[in-house]
């Protein structure tokens, strides 16, 4: 009787071991067989599950994002208040995805200066459509200071504008730790960012 092959269990081996060379080699310089090499298959056997090097890195992306996505939608339920979301939103896509994946932060910036402005089409290979991420994550962060704003937690701002600013300091310190400019610690620098982001919206208490 022939082995019953799990195809979602063999793309998630293929994926891990993909993280795992990307992160050693870099991905301009990782080639298919390498990820076979990695992974303990042949290199056609790659080929059954993805098209190409780009098409294994969007699934990558989206296969991680997604992950983080569940945690933060089961935790945000509870969450007591606006302020609490936002705290939620910087210790999940920030503190826990660098202390977690903080490779592949490197690896997207790598992917992105070798290929992204030479093939608009990678945007949208394998259900990674940039755009539509960022709009989703600004639009999550605008209803959460709107709610912050209608319980009179939030003064009264144009929540995409700062929705977009706090996307905006998640990809500078991204690409400074791709640089390696500056070394800190993810829990020191967020409590920076949420000082920063949560002291401009909150209204000021009179005496």
């Amino acid at each position: 009787m022939p082995k019953i092959v799990n195809r979602q269990e063999k793309k998630e081996e293929i994926l891990r071991a993909a993280f795992n060379v990307f992160a050693r080699k870099g991905f301009n310089a990782t080639k298919m067989i390498d990820i076979a090499r990695e992974a303990g298959m042949g290199k056609g056997t790659i080929y059954e599950y993805f098209t190409s090097k780009k098409d294994i890195f969007s699934a990558l992306f989206v296969f991680l994002f997604q992950d983080f996505d569940r945690e933060f939608q089961k935790k945000l339920a509870s969450a007591p208040d606006p302020i609490e979301k936002i705290k939620l939103i910087v210790q999940i896509y920030f503190v826990d995805f660098i202390n977690q994946y903080g490779d592949f932060i490197k690896i997207v910036m790598d992917f992105w200066m070798a290929e992204v402005y030479r093939d608009e089409a990678v945007q949208t290979a394998e259900g990674l459509n940039l755009a539509d991420m960022y709009a989703g994550y600004t639009q999550l962060i605008a209803d959460i200071i709107n709610e912050g704003t209608e319980q009179g937690i939030f003064r009264k701002v144009d929540a995409s504008h700062y929705a977009a600013m706090l996307l905006a300091i998640f990809d500078g310190l991204y690409l400074q730790i791709f640089l390696k400019v500056n070394a800190f610690r993810a829990e020191e620098i967020a409590a920076a960012v949420l000082d920063l982001f949560l002291g401009s919206l909150t209204k000021k208490q009179t005496s």
